[in-house]
């Protein structure tokens, strides 16, 4: 295009597309569809600090009844956040042996009713815990973790490559975490309790936020003696931390775009594990926490929403 044309062309326009992250949102958009999910992108939530309205990449929500044998609406909810990136240049997270233990569960985050378990002598023992997330949930078969990532580009000085930080990649990040945040709070805001504690469901909801890659993806190690190790992956495991507006830590999968039907195949297991051991094991202690929740938040002040 001359520089006094101002009119894009349709090979100009199809560039820029294949450039951007659009069409890659929505392939994510189609392969949560083909997974079962119930997809809404570009969904809108309040910016923690600015109270500015921010916009989610991709929602999807699945939901699998605690025991297919009742009509009690009794459900575990799986709820996937997916931000994307059409990366131009490789993105490369620093990972390190990762020896996780029970204790790393309260890094996953459940919201729904009930979202906390009364425990002995009066305290409370979170969902995670009490479920046992850590043999079982997909994130704890990761034998490494990444804390910190970087791209790459080039030096306007001297034009040698330099690893940085890039804007866009730690938005999404945060925007995943701010999100679950946001709707944590949401589900106990708008709970309405049923008029009769039989009514009442149980309905749990498990957040899994996914960061989307459509090109290279590479795991950095480094050894001992400070040489530095790159393995092109499809996948790892990235710990974000003080995402803004939240307190405590949250596991982020970073998928390349070809992984991620895997990735759907591994929460849908988690789902349905989840499920069971809840109508095997627990399904008494999750009334009573719903029955101790339905008596002291009060009945019918807002419209029921998740």
């Amino acid at each position: 295009m001359s520089q006094g044309d101002d009119r894009i062309s349709i090979q100009e326009m199809t560039d820029a597309l294949r450039r951007s992250g659009y069409l890659l949102e929505a392939r994510v958009e189609e392969a949560l569809v083909e997974a079962a999910f119930s997809v809404e992108a570009n969904t809108s939530y309040p910016d923690p600090l600015t109270g500015k309205s921010r916009e989610l990449d991709v929602y999807a929500i699945s939901g699998q009844g605690i025991d297919p044998d009742r009509d009690d609406h009794e459900m575990v909810w799986s709820v996937v956040l997916c931000e994307c990136s059409n990366n131009a240049q490789p993105m490369a997270f620093l990972a390190k042996d990762w020896g996780s233990t029970p204790f790393d569960c309260d890094k996953l985050h459940v919201s729904g009713m009930p979202d906390e378990i009364p425990g002995s002598a009066g305290g409370l023992t979170s969902v995670q815990s009490l479920l046992d997330l850590y043999s079982y949930f997909h994130h704890f078969k990761a034998g490494t973790i990444a804390t910190q990532y970087c791209t790459f580009d080039r030096k306007r000085s001297d034009r040698l490559w330099m690893a940085t930080h890039d804007a866009d990649d730690h938005g999404s990040m945060s925007k995943l975490c701010d999100y679950i945040v946001w709707s944590k709070k949401e589900a106990r805001r708008t709970w309405a309790p049923a008029g009769e504690m039989k009514d009442e469901p149980i309905s749990v909801c498990f957040y899994f936020p996914v960061f989307v890659v459509q090109n290279d993806l590479y795991e950095a190690r480094q050894s001992t003696g400070g040489k530095v190790e790159l393995s092109e992956v499809d996948r790892l495991l990235f710990r974000q931390s003080n995402a803004v507006g939240a307190a405590g830590d949250f596991l982020i999968d970073v998928v390349r775009e070809s992984a991620l039907p895997q990735l759907l195949d591994e929460i849908e297991h988690d789902q349905g594990e989840t499920a069971a051991r809840i109508r095997k094991l627990h399904r008494g202690e999750f009334r009573q926490a719903l029955e101790s929740l339905w008596r002291t938040r009060g009945h019918g002040k807002v419209p029921r929403g998740v």
